[in-house]
């Protein structure tokens, strides 16, 4: 079985289709959105969650409004990608990962274009609400974030075809996720998600890396630089390794912190134990695929064991 064969395989479990036949439109949407993606946006927003618990000052709207919020941009993001790169004829019929719709012929570029829209609307309300009742420093964030998405695929040099993505995914899908999911409950930013933030932005930094490592050869062919290409693979299964290494200090310290149930998220991040070694050993191309499966779902079990050792846990939020 060849690698593209061996990608359309595991791509039906994905998008329930191949590329040689139209899925539904259901199916196709699916595709586009990446829904597998959104543990690394619940991840951190459930350690907020954690936190505010911890205090008894969890606030059920705020976290739903920040959730919302965070959801959307990282729908944005995923749409914005498969739209641009569809468009500028990057995700060609040698893609090693999941099919894209537009590449594929599934959904047209307008009606991507619409649900961006739509998807903007959504998250640019959420940051009103929050900036009306709890931080003005939500508008400015909103906007940021807003600027990131896009710049991510779109723009004379996109951040994911620059190598400048990376640390945008380890600051954005971890410190800032959490801390403003408190601040989305509290109305302060002053809070311990700032660090507790950096587990699920490791994992997400070790997702992005391995993403890279698996396209690297096709990457270099459409000339996308990311880090993986300008750096090499050696570099690429550094940085996957130094995300999961993240991830279990924070658990680490979380424990020596007065949260003695954060060793549960040191169990959790052990789990990736065996793609780490894969990884390092050489797996390459579609054999990656099973370890960004793996890693997404561990970043969300992250998340959710590390939101219950900090609510468990004692000290200030």
């Amino acid at each position: 079985m060849t690698d593209r064969e061996q990608a359309d395989s595991e791509d039906s479990a994905d998008s329930a289709a191949n590329p040689s036949a139209r899925p539904t439109a259901a199916h196709a949407w699916l595709a586009a959105a990446r829904p597998k993606t959104l543990g690394a946006v619940i991840g951190p927003c459930a350690i907020g969650a954690g936190l505010t618990l911890r205090t008894g000052r969890f606030d059920g709207t705020g976290l739903a409004v920040a959730v919302l919020g965070g959801v959307s941009i990282q729908l944005l993001t995923n749409l914005l990608n498969d739209l641009v790169d569809g468009v500028r004829g990057i995700d060609g019929p040698d893609r090693l990962g999941p099919a894209r719709a537009v590449a594929s012929g599934w959904l047209t570029p307008r009606a991507i274009g619409i649900a961006c829209v739509g998807l903007a609307v959504v998250a640019l309300a959420c940051a009103f609400f929050l900036a009306h009742h709890r931080s003005l420093w939500f508008a400015p964030l909103a906007l940021l974030s807003l600027a990131l998405s896009l710049a991510y695929s779109a723009g004379p040099a996109p951040l994911s075809h620059t190598g400048a993505a990376d640390p945008f995914a380890l600051i954005f899908f971890g410190p800032v996720a959490c801390a403003a999911t408190v601040a989305a409950q509290t109305g302060s930013f002053q809070n311990d998600g700032w660090w507790l933030g950096l587990g699920p932005g490791g994992l997400a930094l070790s997702l992005l890396a391995i993403n890279n490592l698996r396209d690297v050869e096709g990457d270099a062919r459409t000339g996308k630089r990311t880090l993986a290409v300008r750096l090499g693979k050696g570099f690429a299964r550094a940085e996957v390794i130094l995300g999961i290494a993240i991830a279990a200090l924070v658990a680490i310290i979380a424990t020596l912190n007065g949260m003695p149930f954060a060793a549960l998220s040191s169990l959790v991040v052990l789990v990736l134990v065996g793609s780490a070694w894969r990884i390092v050993r050489g797996a390459s191309g579609t054999a990656l695929n099973r370890e960004l499966h793996m890693v997404g779902g561990v970043a969300l079990a992250y998340g959710v064991a590390m939101a219950l050792a900090v609510a468990l846990g004692g000290g200030a939020a």
